[in-house]
């Protein structure tokens, strides 16, 4: 793993490298795409770079960095950020300044094909989500491939979940997903918690989820040119966390496990990233199920595009969209219970909003 000094040198190069990288190329006439903007596109070519940087790391048989990308000031301001332990995990917590006591928890898994990153990486995301949906965003870390390959994250995942209910986060004031790979790992962890009977939350969020690590989607070819994500990426990763288990065991790849049960869903997709097409499918798959499901395209967008929001307009709207849909969710499932509750009960919750605590 790179030291702090080192990360910070790799990361000045990378941008560097980048930029002049960007620039001849378009000097050329070769711009990556018509749409894209000249920081859009140095922005997907730094994180193309430390992604290869990580994997050629990994193959060495070093660990990839996950060293703390900073925030930029203003989310800080916004959102205060702590950490505790869910379970026997180590997690990130990022509060919204102001958010009222009770407020909905998120529990997100981050991306990073199961081998890479941390929450630490993910932290101006997570804090961007946490100040626009008004949740207490909790990011635990969980055991990564090559050394931990599956079930240890998605074992992981289930531990987290029910700690967090047996703390007494409440299943309707619970929404759970994650990015990538960490999308991947929300689905995994609901379909264990499905199969043994506990609750699940009122909504799942996932950002270009990996949901078929056999990458037989025809994006995986077709978008190659402009993610940042290469087909040469997903091969090792899928390896490394599958090891001896096929790959499409439906707690590897969630496009192949029966999906009736899930809770309402939201997809954002890049029309321009590999996982286009299983995405596609995946939600197709959802609907057949009765899952009901949203699913929005970022037509010239790459992978996960929300991480990028300092360079692009649609990476914020999805943030926003994000935040439009949990805030949403977590209404209708405190209406449903108003609802349901016995008058006695439906008091008390009134009452206790009334003191401030919703």
């Amino acid at each position: 793993m790179l030291s702090r000094l080192a990360f910070r040198a790799f990361l000045t190069w990378t941008l560097f490298a980048s930029i002049g990288g960007v620039l001849l190329r378009r000097a050329v006439g070769r711009k990556a795409h018509p749409n894209w903007s000249l920081p859009y596109e140095v922005a997907v070519q730094v994180v193309k770079r430390f992604m290869a940087n990580g994997f050629s790391e990994l193959s060495l048989g070093r660990p990839a960095s996950e060293d703390a990308v900073p925030r930029n000031p203003v989310t800080a301001s916004r959102v205060k950020l702590g950490t505790q332990l869910v379970g026997s995990r180590l997690a990130e917590v990022h509060s919204p300044v102001g958010a009222p006591e009770g407020a909905a928890t998120f529990l997100y898994w981050h991306g990073g094909g199961y081998v890479s990153c941390s929450p630490r990486t993910h932290r101006e995301l997570l804090s961007a989500i946490a100040h626009v949906s008004r949740t207490r965003v909790i990011a635990p870390s969980y055991p990564m491939a090559p050394t931990s390959p599956y079930p240890a994250a998605v074992d992981t995942a289930v531990e987290c979940y029910r700690a967090l209910l047996k703390s007494g986060v409440s299943p309707d004031r619970l929404i759970v997903g994650g990015d990538s790979a960490g999308g991947g790992l929300a689905l995994a962890m609901l379909l264990k918690l499905r199969e043994a009977g506990d609750p699940m939350p009122c909504a799942t969020v996932l950002l270009s989820p990996w949901v078929d690590l056999e990458a037989t989607g025809a994006s995986v070819l077709a978008n190659a040119q402009y993610d940042y994500l290469t087909p040469q990426l997903l091969a090792a990763g899928s390896r490394w966390y599958a090891g001896d288990e096929s790959l499409r065991n439906p707690f590897i790849s969630p496009i192949h496990a029966d999906l009736r049960g899930l809770p309402t869903t939201l997809v954002l997709t890049g029309g321009l990233e590999l996982f286009k097409s299983e995405n596609d499918a995946f939600v197709q798959k959802l609907n057949e199920a009765g899952v009901p499901v949203v699913h929005e395209v970022a037509e010239h967008a790459v992978h996960v595009n929300a991480l990028l929001t300092i360079v692009s307009s649609e990476a914020r709207a999805a943030i926003r969209r994000v935040g439009g849909f949990v805030r949403e969710q977590v209404s209708m499932a405190r209406s449903e219970l108003l609802s349901s509750a016995p008058p006695a009960a439906d008091a008390l919750v009134a009452g206790s909003a009334i003191n401030g605590n919703p």
